[in-house]
C-alpha cells in the first residue's frame, strides 16, 4: 500500500511584507530575520532564494527574481578597511533592488543596490556592498566584485575566467576577482535611447512570469 504525503506548507518569514499583486512561489526560500519586501508586480520564481539574515532584502516593482538566483548578502558582514560595511537604517547590511529589476537563474546579488531597469544575467555575481546603476546590464557569468559601482546604462560583458589585471576605462578589458573567481570583461556604457525598448520587453516578460508563477 502507498499513501501520499501532505505537502507542507511553506514556512512563514517573520517579517514579510507583500504587496498587493506581487508573485512569491510557495516553493521559494526566505531566510533570515530582518524584513524581506515584495513590491507591486514582483515576481520570486520557484527555487529562488531571499536571504536577509545579514539585512533587509527589498524587491521592488515590477521585479523578477529567477529560479536558482539569490538575492541578499549571504556570508557575514566583513570590514572595509577601518569604515566597516555601509549598513541601512537598522542596523544590517540591505540589498534592494529598485523598480523593473531581472535577476536570472543562478544570478548571485549581494549588492547594496541594483538601480531601476538592470538586469543581472545568468550566472552573473553582484559583490557586497556594490552599487549598480539603472539600466545596466550584466551579462551571463560576469562578476561585479565588493563595493565596486557601475554608472547608469553600463554594459559588463566577457566573463572569461582567469586572466590577470589588465586595462580598464570605457571599453576595455579589466581583470576583476570575486569570491576567489578572476576573470577578464568589457564595460561599455549604452546610448539613452536602448532603455526605453528593453523596458518595454521586461515590462511584457514580468506578465508572461506571473502567469507562470501562479500556476
Amino acid at each position: 500500500m502507498t499513501s501520499s504525503a501532505p505537502t507542507a506548507a511553506p514556512r512563514a518569514h517573520p517579517a514579510l511584507k507583500l504587496s498587493p499583486h506581487a508573485s512569491l512561489s510557495p516553493q521559494a526560500t526566505l531566510l533570515g530575520t530582518y524584513p524581506i519586501t515584495l513590491g507591486p508586480s514582483s515576481v520570486v520564481h520557484p527555487r529562488a532564494k531571499l536571504v536577509a539574515v545579514h539585512g533587509p532584502v527589498t524587491v521592488g516593482e515590477g521585479c523578477v527574481v529567477c529560479e536558482r538566483a539569490s538575492v541578499g548578502v549571504l556570508d557575514s558582514v566583513e570590514g572595509r578597511g577601518g569604515g566597516g560595511e555601509p549598513t541601512d537604517d537598522m542596523g544590517g547590511a540591505g540589498v534592494v533592488l529598485e523598480k523593473g529589476v531581472m535577476v536570472e537563474s543562478g544570478a548571485v546579488v549581494e549588492a547594496r543596490m541594483v538601480g531601476e531597469g538592470s538586469v543581472v544575467e545568468v550566472g552573473a555575481k553582484v559583490g557586497k556592498g556594490a552599487v549598480v546603476g539603472k539600466h545596466c546590464k550584466i551579462s551571463p557569468l560576469c562578476i561585479i566584485p565588493l563595493y565596486d559601482i557601475l554608472p547608469d546604462r553600463t554594459v559588463v560583458y566577457g566573463g572569461e575566467g582567469g586572466g590577470g589585471g589588465g586595462g580598464g576605462g570605457s571599453g576595455g578589458g579589466t581583470g576583476v576577482i570575486y569570491g576567489g573567481e578572476q576573470q577578464q570583461q568589457q564595460r561599455r556604457v549604452e546610448p539613452e535611447a536602448l532603455q526605453e525598448s528593453r523596458a518595454r520587453m521586461l515590462g511584457k516578460h514580468v506578465e508572461v512570469l506571473k502567469t507562470l508563477v501562479g500556476k
